[in-house]
């Protein structure tokens, strides 16, 4: 959409046709025809040159033609103030801030008043506009308080977490293998990942379900995507190698020697901030097939 009018006639953006139309309002008919222009709420007219030009613009979105109409008010005000003397100028100027119904600011039009004008009229004006901007400093401060005190909490939230303790039978079963979480959990539920070593035998979440933490990685490792399965095989199997108490993981796959608070820390890190079972875990399953294409074999035995 552009200006609509005779055949030939160029289209062009409708911000750039829209200060087409008031400048030829500005320029033929006065302040009076342009202002008439921002009456307008889903068109913008002007009449010039003999030529009726209408162009559209409800299909705007509300910030860009409130742009559109500020740009307007500030021409058509430059116009009016350069062809009128001081105080002339400023009681129009006034006039204008009162009629753009708060679109326009008394520091849009400062700028085009030479040096050394007395604005004594323009008092009101500026002292409704620093109201203004003191409510709305005014608002922005209490939303960062308000940010500061959310964050302030989400941090003892998280600290007291990181430091909540639970107590838990070894007897207590595993949620993925069943079997108790104080022995080796089956190599089959485990899904091939290692136990021993170094590797933290058990996690509890806070939903009450205890794993394996061989049983928590292959949870997590079924829907992982591949580079994170990679990396939590990789881990598990560094810290499965340490001897037991030990401090450092040697070198592995090219990997320098770490210690194994590091490598513990970062396990935890991509298998224990959900219950596998209760988390994010759960929604990743909504993805998975009902049959594996190892379960070929169970799927054409269901076929009719």
């Amino acid at each position: 959409g552009g200006i609509g009018g005779g055949g030939g006639m160029p289209s062009f953006p409708k911000s750039q046709a829209v200060s087409s139309s008031a400048s030829a309002a500005v320029s033929s008919n006065g302040s009076y025809s342009a202002t008439t222009i921002l009456g307008s709420r889903n068109a913008v007219s002007a009449s010039g040159s003999g030529r009726s030009q209408v162009v559209l613009i409800g299909e705007h979105e509300e910030s860009e033609i409130q742009a559109i109409q500020l740009k307007l008010w500030i021409m058509i005000a430059r116009h009016v103030i350069e062809r009128c003397d001081g105080d002339s100028a400023v009681r129009v100027s006034v006039a204008f801030l009162k009629s753009s119904n708060g679109l326009l600011k008394v520091e849009d039009l400062l700028g085009f008043f030479p040096n050394f004008t007395v604005i004594d009229n323009f008092r009101a004006a500026i002292t409704d506009s620093l109201h203004v901007y003191s409510h709305t400093i005014d608002g922005l401060k209490n939303e960062m308080e308000d940010a500061t005190l959310i964050a302030d909490a989400v941090s003892q939230d998280i600290h007291t977490l990181a430091h909540r303790t639970a107590a838990v039978s070894l007897k207590v079963p595993c949620a993925r293998c069943g079997s108790e979480i104080g022995w080796a959990p089956p190599a089959a539920a485990a899904a091939g990942f290692p136990s021993g070593g170094c590797l933290v035998p058990f996690l509890v979440f806070p939903t009450g379900l205890a794993y394996h933490t061989a049983c928590a990685a292959a949870e997590v490792a079924e829907v992982a995507a591949p580079p994170l399965r990679r990396r939590i095989q990789n881990l598990v199997t560094r810290l499965t190698r340490a001897n037991f108490g030990s401090s450092m993981a040697p070198p592995y796959a090219g990997a320098p020697a770490e210690t194994i608070e590091s490598l513990q820390g970062a396990l935890i890190d991509l298998i224990g901030g959900d219950d596998p079972r209760n988390g994010e875990n759960l929604v990743q399953l909504i993805g998975l097939p009902f049959l594996w294409d190892t379960d070929a074999l169970e799927a054409e035995s269901w076929a009719l």
